[in-house]
C-alpha cells in the first residue's frame, strides 16, 4: 500500500461534501507534514488564502497563492508569493458538441 493510500485510509473519514469542506485545511496541512513538502501552491487562493501569516511563519515552507484573476491576486496578503495563472486540460479525444 502506498504512503498516500495509508494517509487517506487514516485521515479521511468521509467523501461527503460537508466533511471535505470542514476538514480541508487539516488534510492539506496533514499531507504537508506527512510528505515533508517544502513548498505549497494554493490554487484559487486569491484574496483569502487558506494559510494565515502566523501559520505560514511556523511551517517553514515556500507558499504561493494562485488565482486566475489579477484583481483577486492583488488582494492577497503582502507576505504571500503570488502566481497569476490557470490550469487548462485538453479533452481526451472526445467529440464535443458545438454550442
Amino acid at each position: 500500500m502506498s504512503v498516500l493510500q495509508q494517509f487517506v485510509d487514516n485521515a479521511i473519514e468521509s467523501n461527503k461534501f460537508q466533511w471535505a469542506w470542514d476538514n480541508y485545511k487539516s488534510v492539506v496541512l496533514g499531507l504537508q507534514r506527512e510528505f515533508g513538502c517544502k513548498s505549497l501552491m494554493e490554487v484559487g487562493g486569491g484574496r483569502s488564502p487558506l494559510i494565515g501569516r502566523k501559520e505560514y511563519g511556523s511551517l517553514n515552507i515556500k507558499y504561493t497563492v494562485n488565482d486566475i484573476s489579477d484583481s483577486e491576486l492583488a488582494l492577497a496578503p503582502e507576505w504571500s508569493q503570488k502566481a497569476c495563472l490557470t490550469f487548462l486540460l485538453r479533452p481526451h479525444n472526445r467529440m464535443h458538441p458545438s454550442i
